[in-house]
C-alpha cells in the first residue's frame, strides 16, 4: 500500500452509519465509548487528507472538511449525560458538512504515459509509476471520504493504453476492500472519448515532427517547441492541418472544453452522488486548455494532471480560474 496505511484510512460512510445505529435504541456509556472511538478514527483520516491534500484541493472543499473535523473533535469530547438527542444532532451536523464536501466532485485530466522507457515490456517510467500512485491515492481517499454513493467515470483516448489505468484501478480496488457497502462505488468505463484523442495522424505529420525534433538536443525542449509550433500552426504544421493530416488545435481545444463543460454539468447535476471523472488523454489535447490560462512554457508531463473543481483547476502546484 502506498502513502498512508490502512491504520489511517476509514470508510466514512459506514463509520457514520455505525455511529447513527449506536444512538438509537438502548443508549449507554458503552455506546458512547464506541461512538467516540469511531469518531476519532474518522477525524484522523479527515485531518490527514486536509494536511496532505491542502494544496491540491479547492478551498471550498477544504472548508467543508475543516468544518467536519471541528465537529468530529466536539463529538470526541462528548460526556455521557443520558441526552441522546444532542448526540444525534452532532452526528447530523457532521454528515451535513461531509455531504457539502461531496457535493462538488472532481474532474481529472491526466496525460497518458509516454513511450520513452529503457525497460523492456514497460510503458511507464519510475517517475510515471510514482505519479500514478499519487493520483490513485487521491481518488481512493475521495471514495472513502464521501458519505454519498460514488460514481467514478473513466474516459480514455485509446482503450489499448491500459498500463496507467491498471495502476489507478489498483488503488480503487484498495478502497473497495475497505468494506464499502453494496452500491457505494460504481465504476463506469473505461470508455474511449474523442475529445481526449488526436484522431488519425498522417505519415507526413510524423515525418514533420521527426524533422523538427532534430533541431533540439533536449527531448523535453523538442516536445514543447513542437507543441507550440502545432498550436500556432507554424513550421509546416499549417499545411499538414490544411491537408487533413492532423487536427487543428482550435478544434482540439473546443472538443476538450466541451468535455470539461459536460463533466462539470454531470458533477453538479448529480446531487445524490459524489462524481469523479477521470480523462486520460494526450499532452497536446490537455495543453490546448491549460497553456493559454497558465502560460507555463512547458508541456504537461507524463502522468501529470490538471484537476478541475469549483470552476477552477489545479496544475503544477497552483490554482487557476476556469470559465469555459
Amino acid at each position: 500500500m502506498f502513502g498512508i496505511g490502512y491504520s489511517y484510512k476509514v470508510n466514512v460512510s459506514e463509520s457514520l452509519k455505525r455511529i447513527g445505529e449506536l444512538t438509537i435504541g438502548e443508549y449507554g456509556e458503552k455506546n458512547l465509548r464506541e461512538i467516540i472511538a469511531i469518531a476519532q478514527k474518522v477525524k484522523t483520516f479527515v485531518d490527514h487528507v486536509i494536511r496532505v491534500r491542502a494544496v491540491e484541493m479547492h478551498e471550498s472543499k477544504l472548508t467543508h472538511l475543516r468544518d467536519a473535523s471541528a465537529l468530529l473533535r466536539t463529538l470526541t469530547q462528548t460526556k455521557y449525560d443520558h441526552f441522546v438527542g444532542k448526540l444525534q444532532m452532532q452526528v447530523r451536523d457532521i454528515i451535513v458538512a461531509l455531504n457539502a464536501y461531496a457535493s462538488e466532485g472532481s474532474l481529472y485530466l491526466m496525460r497518458h504515459p509516454d513511450k520513452r522507457t529503457k525497460v523492456p515490456g514497460r510503458s511507464l517510467s519510475d517517475k510515471g509509476v510514482k505519479e500514478a500512485k499519487v493520483i490513485g491515492e487521491m481518488i481512493e481517499e475521495e471514495i472513502l471520504l464521501s458519505p454519498k454513493p460514488v460514481l467514478l467515470k473513466i474516459f480514455t483516448s485509446e482503450i489499448s493504453r491500459t498500463q496507467l489505468l491498471a495502476k489507478l484501478i489498483l488503488h480503487i480496488n484498495n478502497a473497495k476492500r475497505l468494506e464499502l457497502s453494496e452500491g457505494h462505488l460504481t465504476i463506469d468505463g473505461p470508455r474511449e472519448h474523442p475529445a481526449l484523442s488526436m484522431g488519425p495522424v498522417s505519415k507526413d505529420a510524423y515525418t514533420l515532427v521527426e524533422q523538427l525534433s532534430k533541431k533540439y538536443r533536449d527531448p523535453d525542449e523538442a516536445e514543447w517547441e513542437i507543441t507550440l509550433s502545432w498550436m500556432n500552426k507554424t513550421d509546416g504544421f499549417d499545411k499538414i492541418i490544411n491537408d487533413g493530416g492532423l487536427l487543428d488545435p482550435g478544434v482540439v481545444f473546443r472538443n476538450l472544453s466541451n468535455f470539461i463543460v459536460e463533466s462539470e454539468r454531470e458533477i453538479h447535476g448529480t446531487p445524490d452522488k459524489y462524481v469523479i471523472i477521470l480523462g486520460l488523454g494526450h499532452s497536446w489535447n490537455i495543453d490546448t486548455v491549460v497553456y493559454p490560462r497558465t502560460k507555463i512554457p512547458d508541456m504537461i508531463g507524463t502522468t501529470q494532471y490538471a484537476k478541475f473543481e469549483h470552476h477552477h483547476f489545479f496544475y503544477k502546484g497552483r490554482w487557476y480560474p476556469y470559465q469555459s
